[in-house]
């Protein structure tokens, strides 16, 4: 049972992490860099501190990536309402705003809601088919609950996809499970 919590913990990371820059703090920073510092915090599980930086950010301009980090921090802490509220506000920021609607596919999956979470992981696919992020975690949410021979051949091809666009360690570690 740990082993499955700290299984879906590291593909949940997998799947809130966006790129970022160095931080510079004795700089004007502007928010989409205290987005990428947040999102370094964030990773190094600092959360106060990445929550900080995300409200701040948010301070500074309203936009879906500080309500979508805001919604990480929730999720590991446990508060899935509060996730679920904040990753619908990055999506309310911006429709199409892929990595709110991976990570809500991603908190219903860890909630039970299996429906739902294959709903949401489709239409992240449909919105950005290139998103190995959300392709690995679907291709593991396939693997852990459909498990008859079609689902691990689907999952299995899905991180093949995954992986001809990023070559990420997540992805190596979820290929050798077959």
């Amino acid at each position: 049972m740990k082993a499955c919590v700290l299984f879906a913990l590291l593909v949940f990371l997998l799947g809130c992490t966006p790129q970022y820059e160095e931080f510079r703090p004795d700089e004007h920073l502007s928010s989409l860099e205290l987005i990428d510092h947040g999102t370094l915090l964030l990773r190094d599980r600092q959360l106060e501190a990445a929550e900080a930086a995300f409200r701040v950010a948010l301070q500074i301009e309203q936009n879906p990536n500080s309500y979508d980090g805001l919604g990480c921090i929730e999720l590991l802490r446990g508060n899935f309402s509060k996730a679920e509220k904040l990753f619908f506000q990055a999506f309310e920021q911006d429709e199409r705003y892929v990595a709110a609607i991976g990570n809500l596919a991603l908190l219903y999956e860890l909630t039970g809601n299996l429906q739902l979470a294959e709903a949401f992981y489709q239409r992240a696919l449909l919105e950005d088919p290139e998103n190995f992020r959300v392709r690995n975690n679907f291709a593991v949410f396939v693997k852990e609950h459909y498990g008859e021979s079609s689902a691990v051949e689907r999952s299995r091809k899905e991180l093949l996809g995954a992986k001809a666009l990023a070559a990420h360690p997540a992805i190596e570690e979820n290929l050798k499970n077959f």
